[in-house]
Order: structure tokens, then sequence, then C-alpha cells
């Protein structure tokens, strides 16, 4: 099975090309050859699919779709790449619950089936890379929304963290090295809800 270290490997050593030539050349062929092969199609009037043959169809497609697109990282200009078999053994091992938070607040986000009677998960923000006093409105504002059970604050960029620190472990995300942020971002969210959240 592949492993982090593989992936980050495969960061580093990976096909190299620009986002315009990925997207040309790589991205938009091998979702219109998906689409027509599989004849998927949307429908308009069904946002939610109901369909178990539709939804088995799309999962087909879209294995087939990333064994030969990849993941294409923008600031290294490089493409990391898996095949059918190594996506089907990722998908078949992956977790099927994650632990979340610290203390009181810790909580778990687990794989939910369409027909569970148990409410989603909700979660909210993403790993934006911004400046602190972007990120800061950002955190206030997903602390806010009452019903999120976990929040994601995003990277802060600065001098010395994320473009420095790829170099220490031929890693493309900071978030390896140091997050001088979490701290302040951590307290954000403290203070904009009266109860608890689990934050990462």
């Amino acid at each position: 099975m592949v492993n982090f270290i593989d992936v980050l490997d495969r960061a580093a050593t990976g096909p190299m090309m620009t986002q315009k030539e990925f997207d040309v050349k790589v991205f938009i062929p091998a979702l219109r050859k998906v689409l027509k092969k599989y004849d998927i199609k949307w429908d308009k009037k069904e946002v939610v699919n109901t369909e178990d043959a539709l939804a088995d169809k799309i999962f087909e497609a879209a294995v087939e779709f990333y064994s030969e697109v990849g993941t294409y990282i923008t600031d290294t200009e490089r493409i990391i790449k898996f095949t059918k078999s190594e996506v089907l053994e990722a998908v078949e091992n992956a977790p099927k619950e994650a632990y979340l938070g610290e203390g009181t607040d810790r909580c778990v986000m687990k794989g939910r089936m369409p027909d569970s009677d148990e409410l989603p998960h909700c979660h909210v923000g993403s790993g934006t890379n911004t400046r602190e006093e972007v990120a800061l409105r950002f955190v206030e504002s997903y602390a806010r929304i009452s019903k999120a059970k976990t929040i994601s604050i995003p990277i802060i960029n600065t001098p010395g963290h994320i473009r420095t620190a790829a170099g220490c472990c031929r890693c493309t995300n900071g978030n390896l090295c140091r997050y001088p942020g979490y701290a302040v971002l951590k307290g954000r969210v403290q203070k904009s809800r009266e109860t608890g959240s689990c934050y990462h």
C-alpha cells in the first residue's frame, strides 16, 4: 500500500508541466473521456442522486479518471500519479472515522451511508492559504455557525512558513514543518463562540 512518504516522493519527482498544459492536455480530455464512456449526464431536476446504478457508474468513472489524471501541484508544477489498483486499495483501507479536537471538545467524524438515519456531520472551513488578517475573519465567521461540529482553519502564509519550510523535508505542505498561526486562530475560535468546537 502507498504510504505518506511514497506520496511525498512522487510529489517531488512526478511529471512536470504548466497548469495550462495540465488542464488542456490531461484534465479536460480525461474528463470528457469518462463522461462519454460511462454516459454520465447531469439531471437538473434531481440535484441529489438516489439511483444505485448511477452511483456505481460515477464511482467507476471517478477511479478511472483519477488514476489517469492524478493530483496537480500548482506550486511545483508536478503531478502525483497513482495506479487504479493503488486508488482502490486506498479506498478500501481508508479510515471509517476520524477523531478531531482536544479535551472536552474532542469529537468523531464518521463515514455515513446514504440511507443512514444519523444526521450528517457538519464541517466548515478550508485549508486556504492566506494572510493573517483575512484568516482571522474567516475563522470568526466559521465559529458563528452554530451547527458546525468541526472547523478547518486557514494556513497563514508568512515568510519562512510555506515557501521556505518545504525545503526541510521535501514537502510541499508547510503544515508538516510548523504552523505559527494555529494558536492565534484557535483563540479566535474560542472567543467567537460560547460552546466548544473541534478545529484543525
